[in-house]
């Protein structure tokens, strides 16, 4: 018999809604990805704090426990703080995590003569191709001169592009983890429409396993050598195949609907949104699904009291940190294996060649 989520935490006083298989078979690789930032960039994306990264050394022991790992994905105002550097170092050093890189275009140099990459929490999408290249190969090697080469990346506010998957391949990186399947950032704006900006990436239709994307879809299985790590994303309950394909061409009102009535939601691996109950109900549908990946992200700020709209008062950050616990709890019980970034990239295509 197959015990749900709901039942194991009975059974180990985790609260409602933890589960594991009987005698897990799975294969499921867990990564832990985290974008190591300045204070709650949300209010004031040129925040220049960056007191929040300490609040890692907590989480470094509740990943400690799960023998867990992360995958640091470091702006360039983290990266040129000393400080900062040495809580990474720790991480690194006792913790086992990776060093990877996250594009924020108004922290990092060379900046525009226009000021429009600083003005505006600007999508990286939304540089040319020779700006994204210049500062991205900064930020790379801002953080080389301290850690590992990095080879894992996430785009600062999830702007990913196709021009951008031959720039990564060029400077070294193996693995990317900037699409989140079923997710239309297209509302959401950088630079304003008005001066020209793009508004966020559409992910609606991205694949949910791991993937080489096609140099001219970012969102599409191709020939790449850089490996596509997406995001975990899971309906909340089984679907018809048909709903599976053009769920994401619903229109809003229809989102809308399903989403009161809680008859079927896309849940994102966030611990730092989603309810406990949905995290479950996420951790479950990957395992029916038999996914080889479960990748949680959040923000290294939502760790920190006030340090993002989620982390208002001391108990929304404790409850953050209790839901990835449960979390990690469920998915070890499972079966699951806990890797970095890298690791996992260069595992998967050993075994699926280009």
């Amino acid at each position: 018999m197959i015990q749900t989520s709901s039942e194991i935490c009975a059974e180990r006083d985790l609260g409602p809604g933890c589960g594991r298989a009987h005698k897990a078979t799975s294969a499921c690789a867990v990564i832990i990805t985290i974008d190591v930032e300045p204070d709650d960039a949300w209010t004031n994306h040129q925040n220049p704090s960056v007191r929040n990264v300490h609040e890692l050394t907590r989480l470094h022991d509740l990943l400690a426990r799960h023998g867990a790992r992360a995958t640091l994905l470091t702006t360039q105002r983290v990266i040129d703080d000393a400080a900062c550097r040495e809580t990474l170092r720790r991480l690194v050093d006792e913790g086992g995590a990776e060093v990877g890189t996250h594009l924020h275009p108004w922290e990092t140099p060379p900046f525009l003569a226009s000021q429009r990459d600083t003005r505006y929490a600007t999508f990286p999408h939304e540089l040319s191709i020779s700006e994204f290249e210049a500062k991205l190969s900064h930020l790379t090697e801002s953080i080389a001169r301290h850690f590992d080469r990095p080879r894992s990346y996430r785009a600062g506010r999830w702007g990913f592009a196709a021009e951008h998957v031959g720039i990564l391949e060029r400077l070294g990186y193996i693995a990317d983890t900037s699409v989140i399947p079923r997710v239309d950032w297209r509302s959401t704006h950088g630079i304003p429409p008005s001066e020209g900006g793009r508004g966020g990436a559409d992910y609606r239709f991205a694949p949910r396993m791991i993937y080489r994307p096609a140099y001219e879809d970012p969102c599409i299985p191709g020939v790449a050598r850089l490996v596509e790590l997406p995001v975990t994303v899971e309906f909340t309950r089984p679907v018809p195949a048909w709903m599976d394909r053009h769920f994401g061409r619903l229109p809003e009102l229809a989102h809308k609907v399903l989403r009161k009535v809680e008859w079927v939601r896309p849940v994102w691996a966030t611990p730092a949104e989603e309810p406990l109950d949905r995290l479950m109900t996420l951790v479950d549908r990957a395992m029916a699904e038999r996914r080889d990946l479960f990748n949680i992200a959040f923000h290294s700020s939502e760790l920190m009291l006030d340090g993002s709209p989620t982390s208002r008062t001391q108990r929304d950050v404790d409850a953050m940190f209790d839901r990835l616990d449960r979390m990690l709890s469920a998915l070890k019980a499972h079966g699951c294996q806990f890797s970095t970034m890298t690791e996992m990239a260069v595992r998967w295509a050993s075994a699926n060649p280009g």
